[in-house]
């Protein structure tokens, strides 16, 4: 038997989807890849927070490394594509990462390899697509060395860097988009 999203669900997450799109300006793109929506590609950009002040002071935080590394390259534009599987809102959205990039809690171009707890381990069904994109901001701005991954030297490095700095920083732990009401359209 296949399981087929309900279409209002559908609706529902890309009503929540535009909404993260105007509320925070670090999200600067959100495109719709399918019809119906459910897949898409979302451009962040940071803009604040601690990873775009270490980036900003330019500083050797490695031997060998060009200055501001890795901050530099997470400030840049990241393109991350959301795939909703056909069991969502039961299971999480597929999340890739699709820019190569050196953080300790991202393995680029894998959709099982985004490392954070909203996404993967605690998933509810009460969760939403918004709160997946919101941490993906998060990821960003706010690594987690203690639940990083290894094998990468360049990864690895940036885990060592992001450990030594403090991260991940508790005082900006992510914020709680508005309570939205849920519509129940069947």
């Amino acid at each position: 038997m296949e399981f087929v999203i309900e279409p209002q669900r559908v609706c529902i997450e890309f009503d929540t989807i535009k909404e993260v799109y105007q509320e925070d300006s670090e999200i600067k793109k959100i495109e719709n890849l399918s019809n119906p929506p459910t897949l898409f590609d979302v451009t962040i950009q940071i803009s604040s927070g601690p990873t775009w002040d270490y980036a900003q002071k330019k500083e050797v935080y490695m031997k060998g490394k060009k200055p501001g590394w890795p901050f530099v390259d997470w400030i840049k534009p990241q393109k991350v594509r959301f795939l909703l599987p056909p069991t969502f809102p039961d299971d999480p959205p597929l999340v890739t990462w699709q820019n190569d990039i050196s953080h300790p809690n991202i393995i680029p171009f894998s959709s099982v390899d985004v490392c954070n707890n909203v996404i993967k381990e605690n998933w509810e069904d009460n969760k939403n697509l918004a709160l997946s994109i919101r941490a993906c901001v998060t990821i960003l701005k706010n690594p987690n060395p203690d639940l990083g991954y290894g094998g990468n030297q360049e990864r690895d490095d940036a885990l060592r860097i992001t450990k030594k700095l403090g991260f991940p920083k508790d005082h900006l732990l992510e914020r709680t988009p508005k309570k939205r009401s849920r519509l129940k359209l069947w």
